[in-house]
């Protein structure tokens, strides 16, 4: 999971809705998982990332562009 989601694999997933989709459900998977082997700190972290990659990407000159 860690892979994935710092490679950002639902990057390459052309379908916006889906793209989002992907990314939300693999970040909610491993803030869960960080949370459970008691790394709140690498779950804050991974929270913070899909916040701020949620306001990059509704930003108008790329929301417009993809």
């Amino acid at each position: 999971l860690k892979t994935l989601f710092y490679q950002r694999a639902w990057l390459q997933i052309e379908d916006p809705e889906k793209r989002s989709a992907v990314r939300d459900s693999l970040a909610q998977v491993l803030i869960e998982a960080y949370r459970k082997i008691g790394a709140a700190a690498k779950a804050e972290k991974t929270r913070k990332t899909i916040e701020l990659e949620k306001k990059l990407f509704s930003a108008p000159v790329l929301r417009d562009s993809l």
